[in-house]
C-alpha cells in the first residue's frame, strides 16, 4: 500500500508518516516548507479561473472529469491512477 501525506514536514504529518511506515506503508510526504509547490485536489471545474501560474509549481489531482486538462502545471486523473494500485 502507498500513501500520500500532505503537511508531511509538520508535527502531525511527520508522525503520521512515521507510523504508516512502521506499518509497512510506502509514504510520500509533501509540505509547502519542503517542496515549495502546491497539490490541488479538484473536480476540474474551477470557479472562473485556475489561479496564477507564477504562484508556485502546481500538481493537479482531478477526480470525476476525465477530459479536463488544466492550462498549466502537472496533472493526473484520479480514476486512472487508482486503476494502477
Amino acid at each position: 500500500m502507498r500513501a500520500f501525506i500532505t503537511g508531511g514536514a509538520g508535527f502531525i504529518g511527520h508522525n503520521v508518516v512515521r507510523f504508516l511506515e512502521q506499518q509497512g506503508v510506502e509514504c510520500f510526504g509533501v509540505d509547502n516548507r519542503t517542496t515549495y509547490g502546491f497539490v490541488m485536489f479538484t473536480d476540474g471545474m474551477p470557479f472562473g479561473e485556475w489561479g496564477e501560474e507564477e504562484y508556485c509549481e502546481t500538481v493537479w489531482i482531478i477526480k470525476g472529469n476525465p477530459g479536463c486538462e488544466p492550462p498549466w502545471g502537472i496533472w493526473a486523473h484520479y480514476e486512472e491512477a487508482a486503476k494502477g494500485r
